[in-house]
């Protein structure tokens, strides 16, 4: 098989003027869909490009706060996720695993729309590890477990490992710089308001959330008021539009995954609302709620701050 492989490179070079590594892929493309183990390899083939699909994703649906530039992790994720939906498309064992997969809810990172990423996040407790244990048994049954990768599915994956490195650099530098920015001193409780003559939503009393008040009679101003009267305590609230979701109407007005947290621990359907007005440090450390950047904002819109204690 060997000679026969070799001969085939020669004769594609010389017939195409391909170089030697394209030649060499187009013979192992060609050879693994003539062999009778080819849906074993895109079993094992699969659950390892599934694995880098959700550590990339988790890379990113994981940050709270700024993120680094996306482009080249985005652009890996993309072709990962291409190819994954070839392997998917041909082999019916793998399209029929019920349990999700990351990618299959979004095929991009460059934008992760906030209040889909939040319900996705909010209700699963992985990214599709669940569904790659599924994989996983395909590759058992059929007695493989390493795939043997195209040669251009190589240069895919190097380049992905790069940019994962890449990025991973540049966002420990950002949560290094952040977290300088904040030393010395914190922001010691966080308060939500809601003034619902002038439908105005402001955190800590400076920080208007809201860019223009909320109309009388609204999803959001039905939802806070509300709210108001039941602080605390879980609630269904009662809305005019009933098919939008809940953490919709919240992004809506400029409540992101940190601050839905801290203020809206639940807002599901199914599950209700449970607010809480105000949140003190040490409840937002234990919940491990990452809010420098909020607290940045904060300080720079005059919120009250409290000197940490060097002891």
């Amino acid at each position: 098989m060997s000679e026969e492989k070799d001969s085939l490179i020669h004769a594609l070079r010389l017939r195409f003027g391909l170089d030697e590594s394209a030649s060499q892929s187009v013979v192992d493309y060609a050879v693994s869909l003539s062999e009778p183990n080819r849906k074993a390899n895109d079993y094992a083939l699969a659950k390892h490009l599934n694995e880098r699909a959700i550590a990339i994703f988790a890379l990113v649906a994981d940050i709270r706060g700024s993120w680094p530039d996306v482009t080249d992790l985005n652009r890996s994720y993309v072709l990962l996720v291409d190819e994954l939906k070839k392997l998917y498309e041909r082999n019916a064992e793998l399209s029929k695993i019920k349990e999700t997969i990351c990618w299959q809810v979004f095929d991009v990172i460059d934008y992760l729309e906030p209040s889909k990423l939040y319900d996705y996040t909010s209700n699963v407790d992985d990214y599709g590890h669940e569904h790659n244990s599924k994989v996983n048994r395909l590759c058992i049954s059929t007695d493989k477990q390493v795939p043997d990768i195209p040669a251009i599915l190589k240069k895919t994956l190097s380049e992905a490992d790069k940019n994962i490195t890449a990025f991973t650099v540049e966002l420990d530098e950002m949560r290094a710089q952040r977290e300088a920015s904040t030393k010395g001193w914190l922001i010691p409780e966080y308060i939500l308001t809601y003034d619902d003559i002038r439908g105005v939503i402001k955190i800590n009393g400076v920080y208007q959330l809201n860019k223009r008040s909320t109309n009388d009679g609204s999803n959001i101003d039905m939802l806070l008021t509300q709210a108001l009267a039941k602080p605390n305590e879980p609630f269904t609230p009662i809305l005019n539009d009933t098919l939008k979701n809940l953490s919709s109407i919240l992004s809506g007005v400029g409540f992101d995954p940190t601050l839905r947290k801290l203020f809206f621990p639940t807002a599901r359907k199914g599950k209700g609302i449970f607010w809480r007005p105000v949140v003190s440090r040490a409840e937002a450390d234990d919940e491990r709620i990452d809010t420098a950047d909020l607290d940045l904002k904060l300080k720079e819109e005059g919120a009250t701050t409290k000197p940490v204690s060097p002891f």
